[in-house]
C-alpha cells in the first residue's frame, strides 16, 4: 500500500487515518472522526467515492482472524519482492561442542569394535567350517581305506578258502584214487 498523500498521520482530503507501525504503514486504515455537521452537502458523496477508491486500491483487506505480525511480514515481503531464502551451511562450518565431539569419537570406537567383533565371528565360523570339512574328508578317507582293506582281506580269505577247498577236494580225490588202487 502506498502511504497516504499529505501529512504522515493524516490525509487532508480523506476521511481515513493511516496507522503507522515499525514495519511501515499498515494496509488498513482507521476512519477519522469528524466533528460537527457537514458544511458542504457534496462532501459525504466525495467521501464515499474516495473510500471506495481507497478500498479498490488496497490489494488485500485484513480479516480479523489473521495474525497481524504474519500479515505485516507478508506485506513486507511483497514490498521487497525478494523472498527470504535460507542459506545452507555445509557440515564443516557447523561448530560442534566438546561433548558432541566426544560422543562422535565414542561412536567411532564402538563401530570399530563392532567391526572387529564381526570379523572375528566370521573368521571363527569360516575356520569351524573348514575344520568340519577336513574332518569329514578324513572320515571318508578312513572309510575308503577300511573298505579297501576289507575287500582285499575278503579276497585273500576267499582265495585261501578256495585254495583250501581245492586242496581238500584234491585230497579227497587222491584218497578215492588210492582206495580204488588198493582195492
Amino acid at each position: 500500500m502506498t502511504p497516504p498523500q499529505g501529512d504522515d498521520e493524516t490525509n487532508e482530503g480523506s476521511s481515513y487515518v493511516a496507522r503507522r507501525s515499525i514495519f511501515g504503514t499498515t494496509p488498513y486504515d482507521i476512519p477519522r472522526v469528524h466533528g460537527g455537521g457537514n458544511a458542504n452537502p457534496q462532501q459525504p458523496q466525495q467521501q464515499q467515492e474516495r473510500s471506495s477508491a481507497d478500498a479498490a486500491s488496497r490489494s488485500y483487506v485484513r480479516r480479523d482472524d489473521e495474525d497481524p505480525l504474519i500479515f505485516k511480514l507478508q506485506q513486507r515481503q511483497k514490498h521487497n519482492k525478494t523472498p527470504p531464502v535460507p542459506i545452507p551451511l555445509p557440515q564443516s562450518h557447523i561448530a560442534r561442542t566438546s561433548s558432541e565431539l566426544e560422543l562422535s569419537e565414542e561412536m567411532e570406537i564402538a563401530e570399530w569394535r563392532e567391526r572387529v567383533m564381526f570379523r572375528r565371528l566370521v573368521d571363527g565360523m569360516r575356520k569351524r567350517r573348514e575344520a568340519m570339512r577336513e574332518q569329514q574328508e578324513q572320515q571318508e578317507q578312513q572309510a575308503r581305506k577300511k573298505r579297501a582293506i576289507f575287500v582285499e582281506h575278503s579276497n585273500v580269505v576267499q582265495g585261501r578258502m578256495l585254495l583250501h577247498h581245492e586242496k581238500f577236494e584234491l585230497q579227497q580225490a587222491l584218497a578215492a584214487v588210492q582206495d580204488e588202487a588198493a582195492a
